[in-house]
């Protein structure tokens, strides 16, 4: 039987690196399904690899032999649940954003925010005073999230914050996943993108015709 994983990698932005990643999965029976490399930031960038491996893949070796390439850190590893290609699916929640009656656009919002950004919880709310005060996009380490928000992550996370606008915010989209795994900055562009897309429809009022 065969089985899909998902390696999230912080990779330094370096000839030559990836294909040493790309020979540790083949030597120890992985088949590289698609991989989405992020923008690099500061000279690194975050590579998010999926792939087939038959049974009795030892995960733990893999981890190790590709923690031992220079310049590259795994970040985190598991057994791939999503099916289909996370940005292909946030464009297909945000067609349905378009299509939708505005009264449902943050419920389609936040399941683009989801697959966009890989989020283990995302949600919508009108701006803070701090929000104001802030840039567009916010990234904090946090020990704890709000207490309104659906306990499925617990303990510290992650934060971002994206305003859908500088001057004027109307509406401030939030997606938290685990300490391990922080935001890349082709993440928080996606995000960006969607709750614009977000404040376009919003100021239009009407329902796009699908």
């Amino acid at each position: 039987m065969v089985a899909t994983y998902r390696f999230r990698l912080e990779v330094a932005d370096r000839p030559g690196t990836l294909a040493r990643i790309a020979d540790v999965l083949a030597a120890a029976g992985g088949n590289v399904a698609s991989i989405d490399i992020h923008q690099p930031d500061d000279g690194v960038s975050v590579d998010e690899i999926v792939l087939t491996a038959p049974d009795g893949w030892d995960v733990g070796a893999v981890i190790a032999a590709l923690d031992g390439i220079d310049g590259v850190d795994v970040l985190q590893e598991g057994i791939e649940r999503r099916a289909g290609d996370p940005i292909v699916n946030a464009l297909r929640w945000a067609r349905v954003m378009v299509a939708a009656d505005p009264a449902t656009h943050e419920l389609e919002l936040t399941r683009a925010i989801l697959e966009v950004t890989g989020a283990s919880v995302a949600w919508t709310a009108e701006p803070t005073r701090e929000a104001l005060a802030a840039a567009r996009a916010v990234v904090q380490h946090v020990t704890e999230l709000p207490v309104d928000v659906e306990p499925s992550l617990e303990g510290p996370a992650w934060l971002l914050a994206v305003a859908d606008d500088d001057g004027d915010p109307r509406v401030v989209a939030y997606a938290a996943r685990p300490a391990a795994a922080r935001f890349s900055a082709s993440e928080i562009a996606r995000l960006g993108a969607l709750v614009r897309l977000r404040r376009a429809l919003a100021s239009r009022g009407a329902r796009v015709p699908g």
